[in-house]
């Protein structure tokens, strides 16, 4: 039980890290304009083709995510800058959350099976 909860506060622990880093390293760009190919994406496409797509039609394009995401944004905040930012900030702690628990799974699973194999 006690292994457990250590487990549970050392993954807690990680994601804290995790998402205390992505705020202080994204959080400068939510001023930030549009950069690359961004500006093209937003100004030509998005208005005229992506912000009526399902999420269906969205996949089947390369770099799929962002696609969708900007077309939400389009279509729930316009060409608001920081609505555009802060999906990507979220997006970046979800995903990176989600690393750090995949980590922590495989650590758990690889403790677990040394028990095991030492067990036996």
């Amino acid at each position: 039980m006690v292994q457990a909860m250590q487990a549970a506060y050392q993954f807690i622990g990680g994601l804290v890290i995790v998402v205390a880093l992505g705020v202080m390293i994204y959080s400068n760009t939510v001023q930030v304009p549009f950069v690359y190919d961004d500006v093209n994406l937003l100004e030509l496409r998005i208005p005229n083709n992506y912000a009526e797509m399902t999420l269906r039609e969205a996949v089947s394009w390369v770099r799929s995510l962002p696609y969708y995401t900007f077309s939400l944004n389009y279509r729930f905040s316009g060409f608001e800058l920081g609505s555009y930012h802060l999906v990507n900030i979220v997006l970046h702690v979800v995903i990176s959350s989600v690393v750090v628990w995949v980590i922590w799974m495989l650590s758990v699973l690889t403790q677990a099976t040394r028990k095991w194999q030492v067990g036996s």
